[in-house]
């Protein structure tokens, strides 16, 4: 676990804060992006043509696996959680389908590990339970890695990939034990 130094942000659920930013400076970063996508015309979502609809979700996590190209989808939520997985090639989405995969949850995160070509999957919620498990995606299957020392089971999250230090960083969620997080793991391909 990395200890925060004295003086940082209290726990509060679901918020981020942004190194030097304030009110003040994040709005006029936001006017100046929107505006000159205004100005400029640049800025344009477009709805791809063909088979490239999912069934709806909502908490589900997406993240680019740079190694084979795709951006993977797992989970989410659907009336139930969801244990589906899905590639997207740029046009189509396609479910896969490996031999193992993480149960059902919703509220978990991803990251894509570079140095190892690997996404790593960490915690959510299975409808039942906080999830503290951790899980690697190498392209092929996931397996499930057992550490002797983890984060506690934890949704909405956030996982991040520091490539100067070659760690996968987790920060915050929420824990049923202890409520609001604000504690920092690193995990390195071993262990957290």
């Amino acid at each position: 676990m990395v200890h925060p130094a004295p003086g940082t942000p209290a726990s509060r659920p679901l918020s981020f804060p942004l190194p030097g930013a304030t009110p003040v400076r994040l709005l006029v970063f936001l006017l100046a992006v929107l505006g000159s996508a205004a100005a400029t015309g640049q800025v344009e979502w477009v709805r791809p043509a063909g088979p490239s609809r999912l069934d709806g979700r909502n908490q589900a996590v997406l993240v680019h696996d740079a190694a084979r190209g795709r951006t993977v989808l797992f989970g989410g939520l659907s009336r139930t959680p969801l244990s589906e997985m899905w590639a997207w090639d740029g046009a189509t989405w396609t479910q896969v389908l490996p031999a193992s995969t993480p149960s059902a949850r919703y509220g978990h995160a991803m990251a894509y590990d570079a140095a190892r070509a690997r996404v790593v999957l960490f915690g959510g919620h299975d409808g039942s339970a906080v999830l503290g498990d951790t899980w690697e995606w190498d392209g092929t299957t996931w397996a499930q890695r057992s550490p002797t020392n983890a984060p506690l089971p934890r949704r909405w999250h956030a996982l991040a990939y520091d490539a100067a230090r070659a760690r996968t960083v987790l920060f915050a969620g929420e824990s049923p034990i202890r409520g609001a997080l604000s504690d920092t793991w690193e995990w390195d391909g071993t262990g957290w």
